[in-house]
């Protein structure tokens, strides 16, 4: 246990990158924000939590940590466009995490003490996420042995580690800093949920009344009057309805994000028949000098839209057509131009071979140049005297790969490559060399950056193939179709002024018209546009009313008119207006309703008198109990449900509002329900753990909602 001591005291300097310095960024932030250095107003607001004002200038620094952090660990230059997406709302949760979440955790007193930080790692109740990191590929079981070898490499001070290791290290040890984060922070976020799901508690006499109000049934007549019944514009709203409708609703419409409602015209740039004739002719032309090439590989990759290498194929990996000739054919043979979806393509057999598909292999990897290009000092002589070893018996390839291999996927399996498939020649000498190397054999093979001393263990059969370089081109629309559908967005956009110009046109069908009714102020796409964020964007910058530019996503220009605008929180009266006026309507049927049903219970005895001045019918359910969700009939109505389970038995009771109409029922049979028989405990588990179930995610939510997170991302992203 004294090195898991150690890592503890050395955390500090372990979690610099991914906490420290955002935690000290997070209170130099703070400290910005509050004096106001870099913004006036709102213009740099990026976000809201807790009463805390995030600014875009250290929002973005964080993600520019994050950044850096994917691209070192993933060893890349660049990030495309899904992780970058993705990265922003890691640190924008983190950022709740920090402001919110883990203050509720300071709050409750909530802690990981040293002890039980060691226990998750090398104790008794090891941490899922440990055990999938530190599981022995060999044996398959969890090694405590391999935790401390790992960790104690990178407990050390950097000045101790030497250069041509260092960048490695460094890759390691931000990994380490980052399973330490996830574990700890999964360990608190277990022990709130237990928190919470502990407090959730189902007495006995809950499970009895519950069993009793699910096994009773009842049957009822009833007289319904639905609101469809009246058409709508047979009501007359006035503005003091709607005021009294949003003073009743305007609940139902709170939200914790801005939304707001587009339509949007779209205008798809597609190939036409002289754009697919021209591409066909264009590959007609070049099918001979692809039959007469010679430099097959580079003939494909300059000339194909999907730049892949010729590929060795057995019978029936190819389409009938192709398999059939081009098997047949002598080599040089080309097939096409045909048509495979949304390309033309040329396919030629090279020549043919008889290989395995896979082989099974370890390596020893040893680099012979550093990051920087410069030759690795002792890296030659150190696979030389490796390859020496293995080849005397004196130590295993295993071994050997176990303590100098710098590949560190295939040391921690000692050097076990595993199965690997022939890919394009050329495309990756190690496995080329793996192929055609005998099985047993140990061999050294010199790369440009680094030597391998492999053993083939196991081969498959060898069957017969044949190698094929595909020519592929994408049809795509050409400069004239693109200009010709572009004119036409532009002769929308020119006369599309309202949202009643949109309608019409989305009527009469001579414009695809659609709507996305609910974009989200963290919305990436608005509904069917591709890479639409700036789109999403333009909405929120804009006022209701306001048309947009002509903007291209995909295949398809866009023109887009801003139709609705709601703000976080509970909407203003004008943002929802349109929304209340059904409602409002609605009520104004159940009021006339009501007063119809009142008239006709006045001197009626039945409810077939009531039914007969209604002038409708009697209608009957059965076997309905209070936690029934349909009523044959009427559908879901809860108040119905709701009646049925507590209106005396033969007497007329109404009228009552549900959600699609008014009623007056009438009890004609109640089965009371049973007692449970079997024992409460294992009913009183159950119902606990469902309660307990969905809680746990109400609770943050709920957190959430409370401190009044604000995302204003789209501002800026």
């Amino acid at each position: 246990m004294a090195i898991i001591g150690k890592i503890r005291n050395r955390m500090g300097t372990l979690l610099v990158v991914l906490v420290g310095v955002a935690m000290l960024s997070f209170i130099l932030g703070d400290f910005l924000s509050s004096a106001g250095f870099f913004f006036s107003g709102d213009r740099g607001l990026v976000a809201e939590m807790n009463g805390e004002r995030i600014r875009i200038d250290y929002f973005d620094k964080l993600v520019k940590e994050k950044e850096n952090y994917y691209m070192i660990i993933n060893n890349q230059g660049t990030l495309d466009n899904s992780l970058r997406d993705q990265i922003l709302d890691e640190v924008f949760n983190d950022l709740i995490y920090q402001n919110l979440t883990l203050k509720q955790y300071d709050r409750l007193g909530l802690r990981v003490g040293q002890a039980e930080f060691s226990d998750m790692l090398t104790g008794e109740f090891i941490h899922p996420i440990i055990k999938r990191y530190f599981t022995n590929p060999q044996t398959g079981q969890f090694d405590k042995n391999f935790v401390q070898n790992y960790v104690n490499n990178y407990i050390l001070d950097e000045a101790s580690i030497s250069e041509d290791q260092l960048a490695n290290w460094r890759t390691e040890r931000l990994k380490w800093s980052q399973i330490e984060n996830i574990v700890l922070r999964d360990r608190l976020s277990n022990k709130y949920n237990n928190l919470i799901a502990k407090a959730m508690y189902v007495t006995s006499k809950e499970v009895v009344a519950q069993n009793l109000e699910n096994s009773m049934a009842v049957d009822v007549r009833y007289v319904a009057k639905n609101f469809m019944a009246l058409p709508d514009s047979a009501v007359s709203v006035e503005p003091a309805d709607l005021k009294a409708a949003y003073d009743k609703y305007k609940m139902r419409f709170r939200t914790d994000f801005a939304s707001c409602a587009i339509k949007y015209a779209v205008f798809e740039v597609n190939p036409s028949p002289e754009d697919r004739l021209n591409l066909y002719n264009e590959l007609f032309n070049l099918r001979s000098e692809f039959e007469q090439t010679t430099e097959d590989t580079l003939f494909v990759l300059q000339n194909s839209d999907a730049r892949r290498e010729p590929m060795y194929l057995r019978q029936n990996q190819l389409t009938a057509l192709l398999d059939s000739t081009l098997w047949r054919g002598k080599d040089g043979t080309v097939v096409g131009p045909y048509a495979d979806g949304d390309t033309f393509k040329l396919a030629k057999r090279i020549r043919e071979k008889v290989s395995p598909d896979s082989v099974q292999f370890k390596a020893v990897l040893i680099a012979t140049k550093m990051q920087d290009g410069k030759d690795r000092p002792g890296g030659k002589e150190l696979a030389d005297s490796v390859y020496n070893v293995i080849r005397s018996g004196a130590a295993s390839l295993e071994e050997m790969a176990l303590k100098f291999s710098d590949d560190q996927q295939t040391k921690k399996d000692s050097g076990s490559v595993g199965w690997v498939k022939e890919t394009p020649p050329g495309q990756n000498l190690l496995y080329d060399s793996a192929f055609a190397a005998p099985i047993g054999q140990v061999l050294k093979l010199e790369f440009p950056a680094a030597i391998a001393i492999i053993r083939v263990d196991k081969k498959s059969e060898p069957t017969r193939k044949i190698l094929v370089g595909f020519i592929n081109r994408e049809i795509v629309p050409g400069k004239a179709t693109e200009n010709a559908v572009y004119s036409k967005a532009g002769e929308f956009a020119a006369t599309a002024k309202t949202k009643e110009d949109f309608e019409k046109a989305q009527k009469e069908g001579t414009v695809m018209v659609r709507d996305d009714f609910n974009v989200r102020d963290n919305s990436r796409l608005v509904a069917g546009l591709e890479d639409s964020r700036r789109l999403v964007r333009w909405a929120f910058e804009s006022r209701v009313g306001d048309v947009s530019a002509i903007e291209k996503f995909g295949n398809k220009y866009v023109v887009a008119i801003l139709t609705k605008k709601k703000s976080a929180g509970v909407p203003a009266f004008n943002e929802i207006e349109e929304d209340l006026r059904p409602l409002a309507i609605r009520d104004k049927k159940a009021q006339k309703f009501k007063e119809e049903f009142q008239s006709a219970l006045s001197g009626s005895n039945t409810l077939d008198d009531v039914a007969s001045k209604m002038q409708t019918s009697v209608l009957t359910a059965s076997a309905l109990n209070f936690s029934s969700y349909f009523v044959p009939g009427v559908g879901y109505e809860p108040a119905f449900l709701g009646a049925v389970s507590g209106a005396p038995k033969d007497k007329l009771y109404g009228p009552f509002r549900g959600n699609n109409g008014v009623y007056v029922i009438q009890v004609t049979s109640v089965t009371p329900g049973k007692a449970p028989e079997a024992q409460e405990l294992p009913a009183k588990v159950r119902e606990m753990s469902i309660m307990a179930g969905y809680r746990s995610g109400e609770a943050q939510e709920a957190l959430k909602s409370y401190a009044s997170v604000r995302d204003y991302r789209y501002k800026f992203y």
